[in-house]
């Protein structure tokens, strides 16, 4: 089906970006960006807009590792529309989770993110940054040890962005992964979320439906997502 698309004030001029069709913030078909109007106040509104607009921007030529290579900006969206379908309603928090992969994954500055957005928001994105001149294990620890001591801010993107990642591993193994790849993912996420608890009934219990009960499919055969 067709994507939804943002609803902005009237008085914005520029143009929404559009998802690819077919993808979705449960988990990527199709992210669900229409309610947000009745959800949130114009001013938030807004500034999510603008963040829209930036991000797309930035990641435009970039694509999600799933088969269907779809859209990467469908990562970020779905991970702003879980917050809010959570509650969330703090600009700041909304902002960074449609900014959060900016500077890690594109040519973005913590400098320009704060020139645009503002200290705030700049520091919740790099609370969410791995430092890419690391070897992959080591930052996967950072990101362990960091997730506990991260503000409530930080935590809430950290939690969206695991369920949104889990999530589309369920609907869409990446090419060239294994059944083993996507059950450690899983084993790593849940550690990385474990030091999240007490942040956001919502999303702790979703994520956590999916630890219990989560399968996938790889190859014509059916995986428990977290094996224990």
């Amino acid at each position: 089906m067709a994507p939804p698309t943002l609803t902005v004030p009237a008085t914005t001029t520029a143009s929404a970006p559009t998802a690819a069709p077919g993808l979705g913030s449960g988990g990527s078909p199709c992210p669900r960006t229409s309610f947000l109007a009745a959800a949130l106040p114009a001013d938030t509104l807004q500034a999510l807009f603008q963040a829209l607009v930036f991000a797309s921007e930035k990641h435009s030529t970039q694509r999600r590792k799933d088969p269907e290579q779809t859209p990467y900006i469908n990562h970020p969206i779905g991970v702003a529309s879980f917050l809010v379908e959570a509650g969330v309603t703090d600009a700041v928090t909304l902002q960074a989770a449609l900014l959060h992969d900016t500077i890690e994954d594109t040519d973005t500055s913590a400098a320009e993110i704060q020139d645009h957005f503002g200290e705030a928001v700049c520091r919740v994105v790099l609370e969410c940054t791995d430092d890419m001149s690391l070897p992959a294990d080591e930052r996967k620890r950072r990101q362990v040890l960091a997730a506990a001591t991260a503000s409530s801010q930080a935590k809430l993107v950290k939690l969206a962005d695991k369920l949104h990642n889990l999530q589309d591993l369920r609907r869409a193994v990446p090419v060239g992964w294994t059944a083993d790849r996507v059950q450690a993912y899983y084993a790593w996420a849940k550690r990385v979320t474990d030091g999240c608890t007490g942040t956001s009934a919502v999303l702790e219990g979703r994520l956590q439906d999916l630890f219990d009960h989560g399968t996938f499919t790889w190859r014509g055969r059916e995986y428990k997502c977290l094996v224990v």
